[in-house]
C-alpha cells in the first residue's frame, strides 16, 4: 500500500478527529480510507447507471429506426394512462 500525505481543511480534519475520539475508528488512516471506499463505490455505481442508461437510449433510437413508436397528442393523458396501468398492477387481487 502507498503512503499519500493529505492535508484536511479544517472542518474535515475536525470531522476525523470526531470519528477516532468516538471510537467508530482506531485511527485517521481508517477514516479516510472508509471514506474512499464509500468514494469509489458511489463512483462505480454512477458508472453503473449511467451505463444502463445509455443502453436504453440505443434501444429506444433503435426501436425509432424501425418505425416503433407512439405518437402522443396528449403528454398529460399519456402519463396518467401509464400511472394507472401501473397502480391497476399493484393492486390487491383479493380486493
Amino acid at each position: 500500500m502507498s503512503a499519500h500525505a493529505v492535508q484536511l481543511p479544517a472542518d474535515l480534519d475536525a470531522f476525523v478527529r470526531a470519528q477516532v475520539e468516538a471510537g467508530a475508528y482506531a485511527s485517521a488512516d481508517e477514516v479516510i480510507l472508509a471514506g474512499v471506499r464509500r468514494f469509489k463505490a458511489q463512483a462505480e455505481d454512477e458508472a453503473w447507471r449511467r451505463e444502463r442508461f445509455f443502453e436504453a437510449v440505443r434501444v429506444g433510437l433503435d426501436q425509432i429506426e424501425r418505425g416503433e413508436v407512439v405518437e402522443v397528442a396528449d403528454i398529460r393523458a399519456f402519463l396518467d394512462e401509464i400511472e394507472a396501468e401501473v397502480e391497476a398492477g399493484f393492486a390487491d387481487p383479493v380486493a
